[in-house]
């Protein structure tokens, strides 16, 4: 099937593509009212560029009505047409950096240079029969190494992907700021996947996309232009060469005069062109042109690439003074206010959008509001529970970050002996030593909480529950500390919710461009609670707030735990709660349990003291025989500070190997009322993979292999759209 978008000789596409069919004549295309009095005002003309049969013309248009916005087209022998001027041009093809001659054919880092590794190019959706599908934009890379015998996960031997430095040899894994895709981009862009965001962004906003690719002193936006104006891979480089890739989007009439700056809403991510082409681009452009709308005042986009595609999640040291220029360049040629950021993200871009805001190098700029979804804090340590069973997609995140496809086995040690933690930490941070990432570059540091502090920032923080990537309870201290500095924090908490987002971050950004425009606040210091609407294909995704009566109960653990390896375990709800979480055999004398999730007897077991008010049983730390039931945790939730209304309590269990080859159940209770003994069962249904096609029941099986913790298998077993496993009232 025929893509809808064509490219009408480098020239902008001003309207829709509009395929003419009918006996009409003429046909009316829709075009913005400014765009047509600007090509009239500069002199231009309007002509029409027509896609038929594989050729492309262009014409002149028939007539045009300005009041109206729209321009007349003959309909002729039909095809796809769209409206375009001479005034205004794309620069095709878009930049990557890559040159694929260099190296003696490995390739390397280039600027201008236009070759590419892998593509993003668009493929059309199936219809409704009638018309044509929506496009989407899709990505092919082949830079693994698949060769069983080699320790490297991306075939540097064959790409040049970390270029050697003088005296080096050949170098096949990333290291400490070296960084895959850090001053170039793995993807090339085919001119329908560009030409897509522009159609995307035109239907979004009334107006569509420019693009052009950003020199060191190349030159910059026009002023005046009713388009979007996209300025594509700008090399950010420090005076130790270090580097890193930002791409800016000026809104339509965007002026160098304008008084005060512009606004800007910032975001960082990983591969560059697919940053902007597949990921973060377009509903940055969304949220420019719908906080235009409701203030008529623009705002320039950043879209980072954080210092590099793989190998750091913008945790380097250096990505800090990377920051600086990046403020700098976006004010001293987009007329941004370094003033007037606000930075937005999910993942890997909340934990950059966190870290641009407390960086505590940061030298000529503020961020006003910083929107952090699903920041992995987990990734900082504590060391003990980086690689755990209980958070099955971090096995894969660190491999592919080292570019070490085996050290996700236990055990492994790297060249110079360092387990996979070590040698993580190494690559992202320049050290291992946890106290120093701990007080030093740990996003909840005193240095970091205090420069967040002195800037005024405010903070929007959304996290789930049950996410595959990392514990709830990070969060939960990041808030404390921040709210203890008097940080205003604005904390969305998505039960179940995985490592997905439970509001939309770019309304959220919205709001907060629509604040800095008027003067307003846009975050207040609260706690909001959200629950999925159903538990259908469709349903969890979409979330409705909602007020408790107090803070729910949860646990998070694993669905699939190794015998002799470490579980984390984690139960939550409001301090001084009672708990306890224990686990039944699935199965009884051949026949399924059918009540496995009886209510637990209120007296407590005894056991072994973990701290922070949590205990274990003495038998699920040793080889004991199995048992009807057998208790993980129980205790008393402790106080953690006047800001928090949700406690935590941690542990961690090391699998017995007399239990391989079992199937349990989980069963959490509770008691907030200790005195009077109340006990109440978390619902045994309310796991948090959705779906009603299966039986929805807590089930955790223990077995004696260690499977591939990064492959396919291990997180179909674990996973279910990226949500983790253990239980909730919620």
């Amino acid at each position: 099937m025929r893509a809808l978008v064509f490219n009408p000789d480098n020239l902008v596409p001003l309207s829709a593509f509009t395929v003419l069919d009918g006996d009409q004549e003429t046909a009316n295309i829709a075009v913005h009212p400014a765009i047509l009095n600007y090509v009239l005002r500069s002199g231009g003309k309007l002509s029409i560029a027509r896609s038929l049969n594989g050729a492309v013309s262009i014409e002149e248009a028939d007539a045009f009505d300005v009041e109206a916005g729209t321009v007349a087209v003959k309909v002729g022998d039909g095809g796809t047409v769209a409206v375009v001027s001479e005034l205004l041009r794309n620069e095709f093809p878009i930049a990557t950096h890559w040159d694929a001659s260099l190296h003696e054919g490995r390739g390397g880092p280039r600027e201008g240079a236009s070759d590419a590794i892998g593509e993003l190019r668009v493929e059309m959706g199936e219809g409704d029969g009638t018309e044509p599908g929506a496009g989407i934009v899709t990505s092919s890379l082949e830079m693994r190494d698949d060769l069983p015998e080699s320790p490297y996960a991306f075939d540097t031997e064959r790409l040049g992907l970390l270029i050697e430095r003088p005296g080096e040899s050949l170098r096949r894994a990333p290291g400490f700021d070296r960084y895959i895709g850090d001053v170039y981009s793995l993807y090339g862009v085919s001119e329908e996947a560009a030409l897509l965001l522009s159609a995307e962004a035109l239907k979004m906003t009334g107006y569509p996309v420019m693009f052009r690719n950003a020199g060191g002193d190349g030159e910059g936006p026009v002023s005046g232009l009713p388009v979007f104006q996209l300025f594509n891979n700008h090399v950010i480089r420090d005076a130790e060469g270090i580097g890193s890739l930002a791409s800016f989007i000026v809104p339509p009439g965007w002026s160098e005069d304008r008084s005060g700056g512009y606004s800007c809403l910032f975001t960082g991510y990983y591969d560059q062109n697919e940053n902007v082409y597949r990921h973060c681009g377009l509903p940055t452009i969304k949220a420019i042109g719908k906080a235009m709308e409701l203030t008529g005042q623009g705002s320039v986009g950043i879209v980072w690439n954080g210092g590099g595609s793989i190998g750091t999640r913008t945790q380097h040291p250096s990505a800090f003074g990377q920051l600086n220029l990046l403020f700098r360049l976006a004010a001293d040629r987009y007329a941004v206010n370094p003033h007037s950021i606000v930075t937005v993200g999910g993942s890997r871009g909340g934990l950059t959008a966190l870290l641009a805001a407390c960086n505590p190098l940061a030298e000529g700029y503020a961020v006003q509001y910083a929107l952090c979804y699903g920041v992995p804090f987990s990734l900082y340590g504590p060391a003990a529970d980086l690689l755990n069973v209980s958070y099955p997609a971090r096995w894969e995140a660190i491999c592919s970050d080292m570019g070490l496809k085996h050290a996700w086995r236990p055990g492994w040690r790297d060249e110079d002996g360092r387990n996979a933690v070590e040698r993580y930490w190494l690559n992202t941070f320049g050290t291992a030593d946890e106290e120093r990432i701990a007080t030093e570059l740990h996003p909840q540091s005193e240095r970091m909480l205090d420069a967040l502090k002195e800037r005024g920032t405010r903070v929007w923080l959304n996290s789930s529950t049950h996410d595959p990537f990392t514990s709830f309870a990070p969060a939960l201290e990041w808030l404390r500390r921040a709210r203890a500095h008097g940080i205003p924090v604005r904390h969305e908490i998505g039960y179940r919710h995985g490592h997905n987002n439970s509001t939309d971050l770019y309304e959220a950004a919205v709001r907060c461009l629509t604040a800095i425009a008027s003067g307003e606040e846009a975050v207040s210091d609260e706690t909001v609670h959200y629950r999925r609407t159903g538990e259908g294909t469709d349903e969890w995704m979409r979330t409705e707030s909602f007020v408790p009566n107090r803070q729910p109960v949860f646990f998070e653990g694993p669905k699939l735990a190794v015998a002799g390896l470490t579980a984390a375990l984690s139960v939550y709800g409001p301090p001084g709660t009672g708990y306890r979480l224990a686990i039944r055999p699935a199965v009884r004398g051949g026949v399924e349990e059918a009540d496995a999730n009886a209510s637990a007897s209120a007296s407590a077991s005894e056991g072994v003291d973990l701290g922070a008010g949590a205990r274990m049983d003495s038998n699920a730390g040793a080889d004991a025989p199995e048992a009807d039931e057998l208790v993980l945790m129980e205790g008393v939730l402790p106080e953690r500070g006047e800001s928090l209304t949700c406690s935590y309590a941690s542990a961690t269990w090391e699998v017995p190997g007399s239990l391989a080859g079992s199937a349990y159940l989980y069963e959490l209770t509770y008691c907030h009322d200790l005195s009077a003994g109340d006990w109440i069962v978390v619902p045994p249904a309310n796991v948090p993979h959705p779906g009603t096609d299966r039986p929805r029941r807590p089930e955790l099986t223990i077995t004696a292999e260690i499977p591939d913790f990064t492959g396919p298998v291990w997180f179909e077993a674990t996973m279910v759209h990226f949500i983790g496993w253990g239980l909730s009232e919620v």
